[in-house]
């Protein structure tokens, strides 16, 4: 319904951030937040909207929200952002919470300094899940270097195989790391990488980087 051109009831992307923001325990889900939900609501929804996500992620630490954050019209997100993660890494917090915020601030500055973080959080946890969201960001030379190590180093196969996506990234074969229908194009390449052996995994390495890997077939 409208009244004077005026919707007199709520965008679906009001009322699900509100239903996402109010959901506990099974029904809270990581990463339900739409990254569209500004671009999505009416104007006149905006102030409430905006000011719930301010006050949600300065006070209750919700870094579910970094990203909504860093959109904000009528706030300076960044700022918010940058103060929460120079209070964590005073405090040498390690967590998903910090890789969430770190994420944001390096998708928006490009400052690779904010990599440092969620880098360092996987040396302690050695969690595959920290490698693929690094090899899903704008690639760069300290990308680069860590996700030869994870391949050369890791006993892990899935964080390996991330890490080659990184790769694949970084030298300009997947033009896009967050597109998955891209991604799928490059099994074959993905295959050419596996291998349990250091050692082979260290020749492969030199090949690629020698562009012996251009004549793999890929989509």
């Amino acid at each position: 319904m409208k009244k004077s051109g005026i919707p007199t009831e709520h965008s679906e992307a009001f009322t699900e951030f509100f239903r996402q923001l109010n959901a506990t325990g099974m029904e809270r889900t990581y990463g339900a937040y739409s990254p569209y939900t500004l671009d999505k609501i009416y104007d006149w929804e905006r102030a409430d909207v905006e000011k719930t996500i301010w006050r949600s992620f300065k006070y209750s630490n919700d870094a579910d929200l970094a990203e909504l954050v860093s959109k904000l019209q009528l706030y300076d997100g960044i700022e918010l952002l940058q103060e929460k993660y120079k209070k964590g890494v005073a405090a040498s917090e390690y967590s998903w919470q910090m890789v969430f915020i770190a994420e944001t601030l390096y998708k928006v500055t490009l400052n690779d300094d904010y990599l440092d973080c969620i880098i360092g959080y996987y040396d302690k946890t050695k969690d595959f899940a920290l490698v693929a969201t690094l090899s899903h960001l704008k690639p760069c030379k300290k990308l680069y270097r860590f996700f030869t190590s994870v391949y050369l180093n890791s006993d892990d196969k899935i964080a390996r195989n991330e890490a080659v996506h990184g790769m694949l990234c970084y030298k300009g074969y997947i033009k896009d790391p967050e597109n998955f229908e891209e991604s799928a194009g490059f099994v074959d390449m993905h295959r050419a990488f596996r291998s349990d052996d250091c050692l082979v995994r260290k020749k492969k390495l030199i090949s690629f980087e020698n562009g012996e890997f251009d004549n793999i077939p890929h989509t």
